[in-house]
């Protein structure tokens, strides 16, 4: 071999580093029998069906305000009003204030009691609140 035909330190590492290279791209990249055959809702979740109906509805998981502070037993939960639209403020992110944590009512035996300036006190059960003519009415908090 001549001293033209030899192989520079240079001309090794530069194959090296482009051979280390391929083989990185190849692990990140699927091929394109494998990015053909992907489900679309692995590439993109907007092109999957949706899930199946619920009895409740649920937020998108893309939309998620919450109420702060978060775990606190005592003292106000403040409505996140600089990520919300419109006018009303859906009913799990109204403010809300606690004394002694959030109360477990057991509907069956959920009772209210009206009394003070009333003419006679009286005792309903959530039953009888339900069976009470009611109205929708939008006011501002």
């Amino acid at each position: 071999m001549t001293r033209d035909e030899r192989l520079s330190r240079r001309a090794v590492i530069a194959g090296a580093a482009a051979t280390a290279g391929a083989i990185v791209l190849k692990k990140l990249a699927p091929s394109q029998a494998e990015a053909q055959t992907a489900a679309p809702s692995a590439l993109d979740p907007s092109m999957a069906p949706g899930t199946p109906t619920s009895a409740v509805g649920a937020r998108s998981a893309f939309e998620n305000p919450t109420r702060a502070p978060v775990g606190v037993l005592s003292g106000a939960s403040f409505t996140p009003l600089h990520e919300l639209t419109g006018t009303m403020t859906p009913s799990d992110l109204v403010f809300e204030r606690h004394h002694s944590g959030v109360p477990a009512i057991d509907p069956k035996r959920y009772k209210l009691l009206v009394h003070g300036l009333a003419d006679t006190a009286m005792t309903f059960t959530l039953a009888d609140l339900h069976r009470l003519p009611s109205a929708a009415r939008t006011h501002f908090l």
